[in-house]
Formats: C-alpha cells, sequence, structure tokens
C-alpha cells in the first residue's frame, strides 16, 4: 500500500509548485481511494498522472472546498465523460452525508435531464456511523472525530482517518487544531503521522500550528510528516525532530 500527496498545501495557499492537500490511497489491489477532493484535484490528479477514472472511492473529511470543491467536477466527469455505467465508491460520516448534498452539491448536481438527482445518483454511497470502522480493499478504516471549526458555538463535523494495514497503524489528522489529549492513542499508536500544520505567521486557530507541535513528545515528533501547511519559507522540520515536511508527489510505501 502506497500514500500519494497529490498536494500538500493549506486551502488558501497561492504556490503553483503545490496543491491543496489531497492523497490517493493506491492499495496492492490495484484500487484507488482518493482521500478529499478539493477545488483543484482535476490540476493535482493531471499533474501526476492520473485521471477521473482511475478513482474507484472517494472519503471526505469535511466540507471546506479545498476537501470537497472538486467533488462536481469528478461527479460530471465519471458519469458523463469518463466512466457513465460505473459509479465511485463515496465513503462519508453519516454527519456529513446529507450537509454535503443539502449545502454543497445539490445546486450544482441535482439536475438531471430525466429527474432531480440525488448523490446515489452520483456515487455508490458509503455511510459510516459514528463509533464504527469501514473495511476496503483488506484496510481497516477509522474516522476519527476532529476539532476544527466552531459555526455559532457549534462544532462542525470533521474527521481524520486511523488506517490499519498488515498489523500496523497509520494516522492522518486532515484539518484539526492542536488537542494532544484526543489524538495521544493514535500518535501512540501509529507508525506513521501525517499531520496538518499551519505555518502563517499569525495563527488562525482552527489549524495545528507548527509552533504547537514542536512541544509533542519527541518520539511523536520522529513519526509525524507535516503537510497542509502554508506558502512561503518554511521552517527546518528535521532540526526540530520531525520526519520533515511533506511535497508535492511524494509517496509513501507502508509495505
Amino acid at each position: 500500500m502506497k500514500l500519494l500527496f497529490l498536494g500538500a498545501g493549506s486551502g488558501i495557499g497561492t504556490d503553483f509548485e503545490n496543491f491543496q492537500s489531497n492523497m490517493l490511497l493506491l492499495t496492492d489491489s490495484g484500487k484507488k481511494l482518493l482521500i478529499d477532493c478539493g477545488t483543484d484535484i482535476r490540476f493535482s490528479l493531471t499533474k501526476l498522472g492520473y485521471h477521473s477514472q482511475d478513482i474507484d472511492a472517494v472519503y471526505i473529511s469535511h466540507l471546506h472546498a479545498d476537501h470537497i470543491g472538486g467533488i462536481e467536477w469528478f461527479a460530471f466527469q465519471r458519469k458523463f465523460a469518463s466512466q457513465p455505467n460505473q459509479k465511485p465508491h463515496l465513503i462519508i460520516h453519516e454527519h456529513l452525508v446529507d450537509l454535503l448534498w443539502n449545502s454543497s452539491l445539490s445546486g450544482g448536481l441535482k439536475t438531471l435531464d430525466d429527474k432531480e438527482a440525488t448523490l446515489s445518483d452520483y456515487f455508490n454511497v458509503q455511510v459510516v456511523h459514528t463509533g464504527h470502522t469501514f473495511s476496503w480493499e483488506g484496510l481497516k478504516l477509522n474516522p476519527v472525530q476532529t476539532v476544527h471549526i466552531y459555526s455559532n458555538k457549534e462544532l462542525m463535523p470533521s474527521y481524520g482517518l486511523d488506517i490499519s494495514y498488515q498489523g500496523k497503524n497509520y494516522f492522518i489528522t486532515t484539518d484539526a487544531r492542536f488537542t494532544p489529549e484526543r489524538f495521544e492513542p493514535y500518535y501512540r499508536d501509529a507508525a506513521l503521522i501525517f499531520h496538518d500544520c499551519e505555518t502563517l505567521d499569525t495563527p488562525s486557530g482552527v489549524h495545528t500550528h507548527f509552533n504547537q507541535l514542536v512541544t509533542l513528545d519527541p518520539q511523536i515528533k520522529a513519526k509525524i510528516w507535516l503537510y497542509h501547511y502554508n506558502d512561503g519559507v518554511l521552517p527546518d522540520a528535521q532540526a526540530h525532530g520531525f520526519a520533515g515536511f511533506v511535497r508535492c508527489g511524494q509517496k509513501f510505501d507502508f509495505s
């Protein structure tokens, strides 16, 4: 199994050598799981030699545009252009599925010539319920709720991903504030950790910042690859005990 970073940047980046931090999980069977589908997905896929028809399934972590902004393009591509008779799977937490359609996608996708469409007209929707894991191509995937952003004091749903493969665990935070007490069991058990890492001079407060991550235990930091960073010069991650900053196109082999 391999994890390919189609991009490693933040949702507000302007670096044309990088893209939003969507990932492609390449399984031993040849199946491909897209982890998030951001606004620039058609460019990031193409740059690394992939196309919409190569994707077998999509996992959605939360509803910000750098994570879902490319789904309309992807859905239309698969329905009308590349593989009209083969719906991809959409793996999504129960707290996100209605919001994704009603608040983000229905305006563009609901109108078909013969009917008013639903999400199931474009995807085989696999809903993951709270507290449950799901299996895909021999992998066990566990959505992990993160604390990312609030709306009117209500925590909006957002889910990282803990992946079990051949007796090892790999933890992807997706977007999260600095909550080491929440993530501690995943930090501890993971062989590798892929952690969102803001590098703005003035922290936004809705992402984990590099200056917060440096306070983690050295044994944890040594397993962390940093991604979802901002434009500009990056700190020296390895000098601070991290594995490094992920680069666009970097691939990790989990075998």
